[in-house]
């Protein structure tokens, strides 16, 4: 810098330092009873009065913090040392003086604040303000602030100093975790939180971002967390505008790192609806911070639970699709520069998939703007995984097309191969833990049934690994792929999308996916054409696997439907699969409707608790084993029917462990003239010694196969199993299995094993043998389930007191609205009558009482519209005509009626005689006499008697219309009241508010909805505080 430039700036900081090295108590201040901010016009005294050497010093600190407004550091300047000088004068003197906070004028502590945080921008004055014990002074002065802030709502200058000082915290919080130890320590966190309910928007802003950065450490995560924050940012969400949400969302993400504020959040304050009804707008950043909210209360199992029945999985997903989104640029920091009113421009783009890659494309947007969108989708990827852990979360996933629409994600983008790397981990881990899900691991083989490497290293990574840098492997395989295998791999996925077009049918049933097939055919996932919500399994029997020529098949055919008939008819119990119909195709095919399980086998459980090296609880063993029994007492005992295929692929698990028996294609029904059966059916590593060796068999043949299948839940391999046909059936018929390792399980269930796998069939119990073998198991199994049932009755009674309680508020809202609208009828009417009563020696002279209505300019007030048009005649006592005119009016909108009386009345309109139209009349001339100025006075009269209303339907009925005479000589005609209506303007804006009000409380949709948006953000901009009026008009 050069000399001269040098010594002018170094004589301008030097004479602001002799400004402000002067004690506070040699300054000539205003009094403290002039300055009291508690007492009355102290806003205006303490802004006015001071000395002029004060005005001087506000001055100077002005022009510092124009000249200096861009400056970032200041310890490389010239002139650090007088700055440093400069900004302990400003501690020692000012902040730290009594004197002066208390009696100093509020614009000179705003040029002071200003300056200080000003300076503060370099963290060398942030660590010299806490060396100087500036920082327990500062905490007090800004407590004492906020309370005189909110207590006498002074803005003049309160509300700007208070935008400093916010800034000033925010600056000494985001530079280290000491710095926002201390500010909790002072107690400052808690005016913070109180100006949280400031309607000043700037304000408000720099608040929410001073406590994002606060909130960083645990220590004070939790601090701030005690408070009522969480209900004010839902506050906030309802109320107030976006760069608000914005802030507060980013606020409360952090916040629910605490268990205490997700607690709160949960079940205090019932914020879930309110969360989940933000994913239904289209800003990025707001969108963001709620799902990562959402992230971290999906780590309860209750609240996952709470999540998934509030909607939240379809919107997740609903956001991963092709719609619009808004975004600004970088957001600025809030401080004292947002005062102007800068606005920050926002932008609408679309973000869609592109037709075969499912890449994110934006035509002419800018790369930021689609790493946005990508961070956004990986967002909701990692909120699914965390919802994923919970099997009903899992379900719902896959069955609202789930895994179509995260799979398009993995799917490289070549153009945009850095944007999209992230979100492709994000989507390959929430496959992945979806494949950890035992029902859905068919579905991931028909995907990667071409791209064998790819599933392999998939599979690979483990079950519920977290960790993204694990996924980095497929990754790169992904992204290596030619063309070729990549055009396969994405016809695959497509070949998962329930909304394609449906291609194969049979009969009446569209072919949705194949879900499994064996040695005699497959079973597939159908729905019927016109129902597209009922799912079914369609299995199919290929009867030429079973005989050899065309009659035998067709007496197969006959038999298994025979079979399959009267299991339909007979067969209903909770643990037995429904079975609908049966027909053959193609004269070899046999196709049997059934119910369709959501789950999966107990073998693949098997085989999935082998990958995960982990075995089934004893509990949860005596749990599936005991519904076993209970079902097959049910086959044998009441419907004397016999599966004889009871394998781990025909017992289905589902939520809570559910056991379905499945696959009665085998099943035999059992005659009163054949006890036993002969034919060799079934799997051999389930079947019994009688079978294996050709003999007689009966109902006890499924009680070996459930011990096996017990023995395999023990184990996770069958109790007789080797490669070789003649060992493995010598194994069977001489019973001989390894024993369970001891001390694994108990010896009660060692000794069920033993029951069941007894080689003669007359030493094996019978099932209800077992059931009374495991009697104790069962009655805790009973009260398990009296437990549940309570529970869930519990659940009932508490949703049914919630809605009774929904229903009386509605029900207040109705009434309050009702008696609101008759109060205002109410008034309505007095009003009229008052006016009308002011005309009362006017309307006495035409002999005229009950007044309604009188048009100061002449003009009648009502009438009918359109083919309504009422003809309006008078006449003499000659007959001959004098008036003659049509009524017109607007129907007004729809609104509630009143069920006063007097509105159903008719409306009687008399009109006195016209002399100037020649009319004789035997009265009073006066009542006939034009109005000084040549106007005739019309008066509207409301008439209750019924005598009216017959008049009126005689002169309808009589053909010819005709004049009604009155007593006083008036013409008299009659209106009905649906033709003439009232128009009352409050009862017109009262359903203009019901209708906001009834629009902003519905739940959220699947998208976005501009209509919506536009009555929410003019509901908000109606009912907030100290909101600008232009805004309004805007």
């Amino acid at each position: 810098m050069p000399t001269a430039k040098l010594r002018q700036e170094t004589s301008e900081l030097q004479r602001l330092l002799d400004l402000i090295s002067v004690s506070p108590s040699k300054q000539q201040l205003p009094s403290l009873e002039a300055t009291s901010l508690l007492g009355n016009g102290s806003k205006t005294q303490r802004h006015h009065q001071g000395s002029h050497h004060l005005s001087t010093e506000a001055l100077s600190l002005e022009e510092f913090s124009t000249k200096y407004e861009e400056q970032r550091n200041f310890q490389s300047t010239d002139c650090t040392n007088i700055f440093s000088k400069i900004f302990s004068a400003l501690v020692k003197h000012r902040l730290c003086n009594d004197v002066w906070t208390d009696r100093a004028p509020l614009e000179n502590i705003f040029r002071v604040m200003t300056v200080m945080r000003m300076l503060m921008r370099d963290s060398t004055y942030q660590e010299m303000f806490v060396k100087l014990g500036g920082l327990p002074k500062f905490c007090e002065f800004f407590q004492s602030t906020v309370m005189r802030y909110l207590s006498e709502e002074e803005t003049l200058f309160a509300d700007k100093i208070l935008i400093e000082m916010t800034n000033i915290f925010q600056k000494l919080s985001s530079f280290s975790s000491t710095h926002r130890e201390l500010i909790v320590k002072h107690g400052a966190h808690r005016p913070l939180v109180m100006l949280l309910s400031t309607g000043n928007i700037t304000l408000l802003h720099c608040t929410l971002y001073t406590l994002q950065d606060l909130v960083q450490s645990e220590s004070t995560r939790c601090a701030v967390g005690q408070l009522n924050c969480v209900e004010i940012i839902l506050e906030i969400f309802q109320d107030y505008d976006l760069d608000s949400k914005r802030y507060a969302s980013k606020l409360l993400k952090t916040l629910c790192g605490d268990s205490q504020v997700r607690r709160e959040l949960v079940r205090v304050y019932d914020g879930i609806p309110q969360l989940l009804s933000l994913l239904d707008g289209c800003d990025l950043k707001l969108l963001r911070n709620i799902i990562w909210c959402i992230v971290q209360l999906a780590e309860d199992i209750d609240t996952s639970n709470e999540l998934r029945s509030s909607g939240v999985i379809p919107l997740l997903l609903n956001l991963l699709r092709d719609r619009k989104y808004s975004n600004d640029s970088e957001l600025p920091t809030p401080t004292s520069a947002t005062l102007g009113g800068r606005q920050v421009a926002r932008q609408l783009f679309s973000v869609s998939s592109d037709d075969s890659s499912g890449a994110v494309v934006a035509n002419g947007i800018s790369e930021e703007m689609v790493e946005q969108v990508s961070l956004l989708k990986s967002a909701c990827c990692a909120a699914l995984t965390q919802l994923i852990r919970n099997d009903h979360n899992s379900q719902q996933i896959v069955s609202n097309n789930g895994v179509y629409a995260i799979g398009l994600l993995v799917l490289p983008d070549v153009k945009r191969y850095k944007v999209t790397q992230t979100l492709q981990k994000n989507a390959l881990r929430t496959l992945r833990f979806l494949f950890s899900k035992e029902g859905n691991r068919r579905m991931f083989q028909r995907i990667f049934h071409k791209s064998h490497t790819i599933f392999t290293a998939f599979t690979n990574i483990g079950h519920y690994v977290h960790s993204i840098d694990k996924y980095q492997s497929v990754v790169d395989m992904l992204n290596a792929l030619p063309e070729s295998e990549l055009s396969d791999l994405r016809e695959s996925i497509e070949s998962t999308n329930q909304q394609r077009e449906i291609s194969q049918f049979i009969e009446e049933y569209a072919v949705l996916e194949q879900l499994g097939c064996g040695a005699f055919g497959s079973v597939c996932k159908v729905r019927k054409r016109n129902r597209t919500q009922e799912y079914y399994a369609l299995k199919e029997v290929n009867l030429a696997m079973i005989a050899k020529n065309v009659k035998d098949q067709n007496k197969s055919a006959g038999e298994i439907i025979s079979e399959i008939n009267i299991i339909r008819d007979e067969l209903k119990h909770p643990n037995v699969v429904k079975y609908y119909r049966t027909f053959t195709v193609e004269s070899n095919k046999l196709c049997i409707v059934m119910e369709l399980i959501d789950g999966a086998p107990i073998g693949e459980h098997f085989q999935s608790l082998k990958e995960k090296k982990e075995t089934f609880s004893e509990s949860r063993i005596w749990n599936i084993f005991i519904q076993m029994v209970l079902a097959l007492r049910y086959l044998h005992k009441e419907k004397s029917i016999v599966h004889r295929d009871l394998t781990p692929n025909n017992i289905m698990l589902s939520e809570n462990d559910k056991v379905t028996i499945t696959d009665f294609g085998l099943a035999k029904h059992k005659r009163t003239d054949a006890q036993y059966m002969r034919s060799t059916v079934g799997t051999i590593l389930y079947s019994c010694p009688e079978i294996v060796q050709s003999h007689p068999y009966g109902e006890k043949a499924d009680i070996w196969a459930i011990g096996c299948i017990l023995y395999q839940m023990c184990t996770l391999s069958p109790p007789f199993s080797t490669s070789n046909v003649l060992a493995l059936a010598s194994a069977i018929v001489a019973g001989s299995y390894k024993p369970l390792t001891d001390g694994a399980y108990s010896k009660k269930m060692e000794s069920t094993i033993s029951k069941c796998l007894t080689v003669e069939p007359s030493e094996r119990p019978d099932i209800v043998g077992v059931a009374s073998f495991i009697v104790e198991e069962m009655m805790l199994h009973l009260e398990s389930v009296r437990h549940k049932q309570f529970s869930l009755e519990r659940k009932l009674e508490k949703e049914r007191k919630r809605t009774q309680r929904h229903h009386s508020k509605a029900n207040d809202y109705k009434n309050s609205y009702q008696k609101l609208f008759m109060a205002t009828q109410e008034r309505y009417d007095k009003l009229a009558n008052s006016q009308s009563g002011s005309m009362g020696v006017s309307a006495a002279q035409h002999g005229i009482s009950n007044h309604y209505l009188v048009d100061s300019n002449n003009n009648l007030l009502g009438g009918t519209s359109g083919d309504d048009e009422a003809d309006l005649s008078s006449s003499d006592s000659n007959g001959s005509t004098v008036l003659s005119n049509a009524f017109k009016t607007q129907k007004p909108p729809p609104a509630p009626r009143s069920n006063k009386s007097d509105l159903r009345g008719n409306l009687e309109v008399q009109i006195p005689p016209l002399p100037r139209y020649g009319a004789r009349d035997s009265g009073s001339s006066s009542a006939g006499e034009p109005s000084p100025n040549g106007k005739v006075s019309q008066i509207f009269l409301r008439s209750l008697s019924s005598p009216a209303v017959d008049r009126r339907k005689r002169e309808r009925s009589g053909g010819k219309k005709r004049p009604v005479s009155t007593g006083n000589g008036a013409n008299t005609f009659s209106i009905s009241p649906s033709k003439v209506k009232e128009i009352d303007p409050i009862q017109q804006l009262l359903n203009v508010l019901h209708k906001i009000i009834y629009i902003s409380q519905l739940p959220p949709s699947l998208s976005h909805n501009p209509c919506r948006s536009i009555v929410d953000k003019f509901k908000r901009t109606l009912f907030l505080q100290k909101y600008k009026l232009y805004s309004f008009e805007n």
